[in-house]
């Protein structure tokens, strides 16, 4: 039975759901690398805290960082190289859900950030903190921070030769948005041409799209070395499969 003197900050039904979805919770920092048992806690207690707060505005708990067109991005941690994105759209989240698990089969899951996804408990109304009215947030992710291109795009762009990329294959990542040879070229030389190969068809057969220069970057390692990946994007092939099931698409 929780302490009644805090029953102003939350009602027992809205207790029950938070505690029900705190183990899921847990289950998802066991699995990411590199918290220690501090994070862990604060991360927890950061996100209840949120839920459990009547007036639920996300920028009083975590430091805002960015926003897209479904999702708001935050720091996860103080000084940490975590982010968490609250997302507005079910089924865009869900999406990226199951082009991630496509990833994960073709082993390609190093050309994308580490993500974990988890549905909260219930729906977070947008608050008055947030850059524009999106609603509701129905999940989140929780990701490694990366370097986003956009804030690197002059000095990786200019420095590469237009020739060190073959023009089918820059063809065909055109096709997805990820038009910038800078990042191509990192790729090749951190994966292997033949990587990167996999990866554009892999794009194209799926049809992933949105990688604009704020959905790639690159990921700092341990040992320092940037290495580029995706960490944002969407699916068109999904999109088609679900009107098809509808009945939109004959």
């Amino acid at each position: 039975m929780p302490n009644t003197s805090l029953l102003y900050y939350y009602d027992l039904e809205t207790y029950a759901k938070v505690q029900e979805w705190k183990p899921k919770l847990q289950i998802i920092l066991d699995k990411m690398c590199g918290l220690t048992s501090f994070d862990k806690q604060f991360i927890s207690t950061s996100l209840t805290d949120l839920l459990l707060d009547k007036q639920k505005n996300k920028a009083d708990y975590f430091n805002p960082i960015g926003d897209g067109s479904f999702k708001l991005v935050f720091d996860l941690l103080p000084n940490s190289n975590l982010v968490i994105k609250f997302e507005s759209d079910p089924e865009c989240a869900r999406d990226e859900r199951e082009v991630y698990k496509i990833i994960e089969e073709n082993w390609l899951i190093h050309f994308f950030v580490d993500t974990v996804f988890l549905t909260l408990p219930f729906p977070l109304f947008a608050d008055n903190g947030d850059p524009f009215n999106m609603g509701e947030f129905s999940s989140i992710q929780i990701q490694k921070k990366i370097k986003v291109y956009n804030d690197l795009f002059e000095s990786h762009e200019e420095s590469v030769d237009s020739d060190s990329i073959p023009d089918y294959l820059f063809a065909l990542f055109e096709d997805s948005g990820l038009d910038y040879r800078g990042w191509i070229k990192d790729a090749i030389d951190t994966y292997g041409l033949d990587e990167v190969e996999r990866l554009v068809y892999f794009l194209s057969e799926n049809q992933i799209i949105d990688l604009h220069d704020e959905n790639i970057g690159y990921f700092t390692q341990q040992n320092g070395k940037e290495i580029p990946v995706i960490f944002d994007w969407m699916s068109n092939d999904l999109d088609f499969e679900r009107e098809i099931i509808s009945g939109l698409v004959p």
